[in-house]
């Protein structure tokens, strides 16, 4: 199982091309988010499960899907991740995050 963490800062839109921002707000309309400054940060958002993972090849954007492929880095040589949504907060849990993978703890 992993937490899924929510960086401190916000998505840069400049670093974004207009279809990528077009698929994210359409993603947090749904949930009440229209500004990005709305979006929970520095956060636990939910529980997830690692399911496989794959090494990225030249061809992932047809494994994947367009919208996914716009929100994360395909580089040949990285890995993309499967997960399964256990349980998402009914509040974001504010937490300290880091970098990479590390340890959290869940308050009881």
């Amino acid at each position: 199982l992993l937490a899924i963490h929510a960086a401190k800062r916000p998505p840069t839109l400049g670093d974004m091309s207009t279809e990528a921002r077009g698929f994210l707000y359409t993603a947090m309309r749904p949930h009440g988010y229209i500004q990005l400054r709305q979006l929970p940060l520095g956060a636990v958002l939910c529980i997830v499960r690692l399911t496989s993972c794959n090494r990225i090849a030249p061809n992932i954007h047809h494994v994947i899907g367009q919208k996914e492929f716009h929100f994360g880095n395909y580089t040949p040589g990285r890995y993309a991740w499967h997960l399964e949504l256990v349980e998402v907060f009914p509040e974001p849990i504010p937490a300290r995050g880091a970098q990479g993978l590390w340890n959290w703890e869940r308050a009881s």
